[in-house]
């Protein structure tokens, strides 16, 4: 796998050229509770669906209610040409460029298997993944997190850029501030800042003390050589085929970007182009430091998972001494450290690395739904699902467009074609 670094600059002007029309793109946006943020999403994506670089927008719902779902249809119905290819489709029984699904929708639950999802309890970013791309049609599907407050087209413009423009088989996002550590040391430099204790190096400190040293790891001991070179591991901002996908385990935990990333590199062959973009500063809600504890602890599961079902061997060599691994991974981490807090920060992942190691039945019992493509309710159903998505979206549509109406202050898009009342 050949990894090239680029930046979201380089392709910021893809909506004013002309796509290829070889490649169908479904964008899936995995979501919980992200009613605050992802109405903001379409009216940025306007102009690469005009230009007909998105061949779907999916929604993927784990929320605790259905705001989340509202607020994203409702912006789909109020924007164009959202509205007017709404409106076109559902007159001509077509299916919707815009889709929303939920994971606890029963219609779903069998993709599942006997594992059904248990409504107010948190399912999991997997699962919302996994019926993302169930639902999807095209034959890329791109990934990008539901969170971002200052959503911008360059998010879109930097994963579907090198897909359409360069043929790339992988694009994975990496973010400036968050990421990108050396950048952070710039910016902390340029503020006047003492870097020691610049906090907006705390922004990466995941990133920087823990996924990047576990990568570089994977690297040294030959199992993924070359994944240490992406910036990014833990974005969740990817980009590959459909069939790439589809042949990938998905665990149902957070941790899914490092599980993901390990399978990727090992699915692609030494003449893929993978493409390490740099999609600028994203703001996102801040995770505490407890937090920060939790998503280290799902990091380190599902990389050791992975470990055990990929390289079995290697994984047996590494439980035979847990404190070597530690050691290793300390030494590696060091490198990076540069904030007050990174040396504690270290520590307490080493520690976190040790116990998984020495304890390995923790690792089986985050539930690990099957590729897609083994799926065989999906693979005999796949249509069906398919149409279900599309019955579930026009319900919800309906009952907002119902709604539309009894509220004066809403203005009906001014196009001829948009959605009737």
């Amino acid at each position: 796998m050949k990894i090239l670094r680029k930046h979201h600059r380089e392709y910021d002007d893809l909506a004013k050229t002309t796509p290829s029309g070889t490649k169908k793109i479904s964008v899936i946006l995995p979501a919980r509770n992200e009613h605050q943020t992802i109405g903001r999403y379409l009216p940025e994506f306007a102009e690469l669906m005009e230009a007909g670089f998105i061949h779907e927008i999916i929604l993927a719902d784990s929320s605790d209610d259905g705001r989340t779902i509202n607020e994203f249809l409702s912006s789909a119905i109020k924007t164009e040409p959202f509205a007017s290819m709404i409106a076109l489709a559902k007159e001509k029984g077509l299916p919707l460029p815009v889709k929303a699904v939920s994971v606890f929708d029963p219609r779903f639950e069998k993709l599942f298997g006997k594992k059904t999802v248990e409504p107010g309890k948190a399912p999991g970013k997997g699962r919302t993944m996994y019926v993302g791309m169930a639902v999807a049609t095209g034959d890329h599907f791109i990934f990008l997190d539901s969170d971002f407050f200052n959503i911008h087209p360059r998010f879109l413009n930097g994963l579907i850029g090198p897909i359409e423009k360069e043929d790339a088989q992988l694009v994975k996002a990496t973010f400036e501030l968050e990421d990108e550590w050396q950048t952070v040391i710039d910016f902390c430099n340029e503020e006047g800042r003492v870097i020691p204790t610049c906090d907006t190096l705390l922004n990466s400190c995941v990133s920087r003390n823990l996924a990047r040293p576990l990568m570089q790891l994977l690297n040294d001991i030959g199992t993924h050589p070359g994944v240490n070179e992406f910036e990014g591991p833990i974005s969740g901002g990817y980009g590959a085929s459909a069939d790439i996908w589809k042949n990938m385990r998905i665990p149902t935990r957070y941790g899914i970007e490092v599980y993901s990333l390990m399978q990727i590199s090992n699915l692609l062959d030494e003449a893929a182009l993978a493409i390490d973009v740099n999609l600028g500063i994203v703001d996102q809600t801040s995770t505490e430091l407890e937090g920060k504890k939790m998503i280290g602890k799902n990091i380190i599961g599902a990389y050791f998972r992975a470990l055990k079902e990929d390289f079995p061997e290697t994984f047996s060599q590494i439980v035979k001494n847990p404190r070597i691994f530690k050691l290793n991974f300390t030494k590696v981490a060091s490198l990076n450290s540069v904030h007050v807090d990174d040396v504690e920060q270290v520590r307490l992942y080493g520690d976190l690395i040790e116990e998984r190691l020495v304890d390995t039945s923790i690792l089986n019992k985050t539930l690990i739904l099957p590729e897609l493509n083994a799926n065989s309710y999906y693979s005999e159903n796949k249509f069906l699902i398919h149409s279900m998505a599309n019955d579930f979206t026009v319900e919800r549509v309906n009952i907002l467009l119902d709604s539309f109406k009894e509220n004066e202050s809403f203005v009906k898009p001014s196009v001829e074609s948009s959605i009737s009342f």
